[in-house]
C-alpha cells in the first residue's frame, strides 16, 4: 500500500485480495453489467465478488440477501469500502474497479509464470471460444503454450511464434506460441509430427482442464 493512496481504493483492493487467482479472472473477463452500489444482486446483475465466484451460474434464484448470505457464509467479507473515506470508487465505480483490479493482478501475476499462463489462456479462449486445449510447457525463460483449435487449418507445419512481454495486456514474460488444428494435435500425440526439440508433451499442462481453485499467490 502506497501512503498516498486513497483509503477506499485500498478497501477496494482488500476486497478484491480475498479472491484466487482464478476468480480475480473471472471479474477480469466478465463482459456483462454488473451492480457497483449497495446491493449484492439487483434487476439480473451482481456485485463483483458475486461474479467472481461464478453466482451468476449456481443460483437460480438470486436475490440480494440470498447472495450477500452465500458470501458471507464462505468468510468473505462484503462491503469493503463502507464507511471509509475518500474519493475513489464513487463518482466513476466501473472505472475503478477495473483499476483496482488491475493492480491486485499485478500483484498475483508479476514473478509467476505458470499464472500468466493460465491468465494468456484464459485470455485466448476467450478469444477464439472455439479453443479446445492450451497446453502449458515450462520452461526457465519465458511462457511457452501450445494451442489447439479447429479454426486453423492442417498445415503440417509446426512452428512457434514468440511475443515479447506486454505489461499492458498482463503478460509479464515473454511467450512462445505453437497454434495447431485438432489433427495437427492428434499427428503430436501419435507421432506423425513433433514439436520442436525441448517441449516435451508428455509433460505438457492443458490450462483449461487444470484451472481450478488456484491459489491466492
Amino acid at each position: 500500500m502506497s501512503l498516498n493512496e486513497d483509503p477506499r481504493k485500498t478497501g477496494l483492493k482488500d476486497g478484491l485480495r480475498q479472491l484466487t487467482n482464478e476468480q480475480l479472472q473471472n471479474l477480469w473477463f466478465y463482459s456483462e453489467e454488473m451492480i457497483l452500489d449497495t446491493f449484492n444482486y439487483e434487476d439480473g446483475k451482481f456485485c463483483p465478488l458475486a461474479i467472481a465466484l461464478d453466482l451468476d451460474n449456481k443460483i437460480v434464484e438470486p436475490t440480494h440477501n440470498i447472495v450477500f448470505d452465500f458470501l458471507t457464509k464462505l468468510g468473505f467479507k462484503v462491503y469493503n469500502t463502507r464507511g471509509i473515506k475518500g474519493e475513489f470508487y464513487t463518482t466513476d465505480r466501473k472505472r475503478d474497479l477495473k483499476i483496482a483490479l488491475d493492480e491486485v493482478l499485478k500483484e498475483r501475476l508479476v514473478g509467476n509464470m505458470l499464472e500468466n499462463a493460465y491468465f494468456q489462456a484464459r485470455s485466448h479462449k476467450c478469444e477464439d471460444p472455439s479453443t479446445t486445449n492450451i497446453f502449458y510447457f515450462p520452461y526457465e525463460e519465458y511462457v511457452r503454450l501450445v494451442e489447439v483449435t479447429p479454426e486453423v487449418s492442417t498445415s503440417g507445419d509446426v512452428l512457434p511464434f514468440r511475443f515479447a512481454a506486454r505489461p499492458d495486456w498482463h503478460c509479464y514474460y515473454q511467450i512462445c506460441i505453437i497454434l495447431l488444428s485438432t489433427e495437427e494435435w492428434e499427428m503430436i500425440l501419435d507421432g506423425r509430427l513433433k514439436l520442436p526439440e525441448g517441449w516435451d508433451k508428455d509433460k505438457a499442462q492443458d490450462l483449461l482442464l487444470t484451472s481450478g481453485s488456484r491459489s491466492r499467490k
